[in-house]
């Protein structure tokens, strides 16, 4: 008998309330803070958004995210088209925690960001 074990690695960080909503007002800065595109399936559809390079000192480092990282989900919700990796950024800006799912390197990983006051 042969048995599949599928596991997600799962990482936690913290960042400040403050911090992260004064870094939200300037989305332009933090798409300059790393390189990417979407990344696309086999059939070509968007099934994430794939980290190229980034900045060591950014946001986007402090909560995890590494070169060739692909987001696939924020929140629970694909990262499956260009407008929604937007109105993403927003949804965010009132939450306690966010949840990214990462494929890295070929496995998934869930990416809980706690947000403290």
């Amino acid at each position: 008998m042969s048995f599949q074990i599928k596991y997600r690695l799962r990482f936690f960080y913290k960042i400040n309330k403050g911090y992260l909503d004064k870094a939200l007002l300037q989305i332009p800065d933090i798409m300059n803070q790393a390189s990417g595109n979407f990344h696309r399936d086999t059939q070509g559809r968007i099934d994430g958004y794939q980290i190229f390079d980034i900045d060591p000192n950014s946001i986007l480092s402090q909560i995890g995210l590494m070169p060739n990282d692909i987001i696939k989900s924020v929140n629970g919700q694909p990262v499956d088209s260009p407008a929604k990796a937007m109105q993403m950024f927003n949804d965010v800006k009132g939450s306690n925690n966010i949840q990214i799912g990462i494929n890295r390197n070929g496995r998934d990983e869930d990416h809980a960001v706690v947000i403290t006051q």
